[in-house]
């Protein structure tokens, strides 16, 4: 009570006493760099095949195993002469996590840019996804690739 009354008189009013307390996720951040649960079809295979955009909106979304996974199916389904194909996708990610949304963002970015056929490109991706600390030679690969995110490339 005593920090109650503290509280009342620095605020200037009064101050609503709980027995519930509330807890901070921004405090206390649960951080799943792998993800905690398989990858699932965000879409669930409901787009009809002559469907030619969509919009995502991915809550929680941890890393892009989600929407990996949404987009092979959809590409899957789309693309493979059912219809003409999911010409534009709209996503928005949200986690409560904020390095969890920098590295999705650096994931999809690496996705994007690096070249499959590239052992050294593949064994990069493969750290930045599944290594929580980089080797030197992955940061410095990396360094780039932060930056343009940082830039806000």
């Amino acid at each position: 009570m005593e920090r109650a009354a503290q509280r009342e008189s620095d605020a200037g009013s009064a101050v609503i006493v709980s027995p519930s307390r509330r807890v901070l996720l921004e405090w206390h951040q649960l951080s799943y760099p792998f993800g905690n649960t398989p990858a699932s079809d965000a879409l669930l295979q409901s787009l009809p095949p002559e469907q030619s955009r969509a919009s995502l909106l991915l809550l929680g979304c941890g890393d892009p195993r989600h929407l990996l996974a949404s987009v092979g199916c959809t590409t899957h389904l789309h693309g493979g002469g059912r219809g003409t194909g999911l010409a534009q996708l709209h996503v928005v990610l949200n986690d409560v996590v904020p390095h969890v949304l920098a590295r999705t963002a650096l994931l999809l970015l690496l996705a994007r840019e690096l070249d499959a056929d590239s052992a050294d490109d593949m064994d990069v991706l493969w750290d930045v996804w599944h290594n929580a600390v980089w080797l030197q030679g992955t940061w410095a690969r990396m360094r780039p690739f932060v930056q343009r995110l940082l830039d806000g490339g």
